[in-house]
């Protein structure tokens, strides 16, 4: 395997990582919050709710408000997140409730007031979808601008090897590399012109030893 591509497939997979943990951190920080504002809107619908029964006015309004008289309040106030049947359709729609008891012109009321999650589902997994997709191409986009520039660091590395499989110590021509802008490229390319010079050295001495004996052999004593 080539190096820029073992170097890509590690980016590829550290981006693939980094772009799972961001889009679910992303989507429960969506989540998170749109939970809290409709949880903040059942507040201000309770608020107003009491008011209208400290008037002595009906405010019931099925499946959004429902006022039920009760013998005895209960401390128990709290979200739900609940599944009501339609009327029109046979399925459960979801909704998230806020329950609270109050006690307004001498009588006890358990107060339930509901927010339908249909529409905020749909926010969440447009904003998701838009954010997932937007990561996405984020993430592609920095693989291929990471493999381009990958590319161009390791030219000189390329260049090197190149001239280093078509040296030749039969041929009396330098390695001739040359300087790297990169300081450890710059330095292996030091250490190899170093040590094709003493190789070099090595075959010279080598070869004109070797003329040297044939020499010896043919001539006759």
């Amino acid at each position: 395997m080539k190096l820029i591509n073992k170097i890509s497939r590690y980016f590829l997979f550290s981006s693939i990582m980094i772009f799972v943990v961001i889009s679910v951190g992303l989507y429960f920080v969506i989540e998170n919050s749109i939970t809290e504002e409709t949880d903040e809107q059942l507040l201000s619908i309770s608020i107003k709710v009491v008011q209208k029964l400290q008037e002595g006015k009906a405010v019931s309004f099925p499946p959004f408000i429902e006022i039920l008289s009760v013998d005895q309040i209960n401390n128990k106030n709290g979200f739900t997140d609940v599944l009501i049947n339609s009327k029109k359709e046979d399925e459960a729609d979801p909704f998230r409730q806020f329950t609270s008891f109050v006690k307004a012109n001498g009588r006890e009321y358990k107060i339930i007031t509901r927010i339908s999650l249909i529409e905020k589902e749909e926010m969440l997994f447009t904003i998701a979808s838009v954010t997932f997709a937007a990561l996405f191409i984020l993430v592609l986009l920095l693989y291929f601008m990471n493999k381009t520039f990958s590319k161009k660091i390791l030219k000189d590395f390329y260049n090197t090897l190149n001239k280093l499989e078509n040296f030749s110590l039969k041929n009396d021509v330098g390695l001739n590399l040359s300087a790297s802008t990169i300081e450890e490229f710059d330095q292996l390319n030091k250490s190899l012109l170093f040590l094709a010079e003493t190789a070099k050295k090595e075959y010279r001495s080598l070869k004109e030893f070797s003329e040297e004996t044939n020499h010896e052999i043919q001539t006759p004593i």
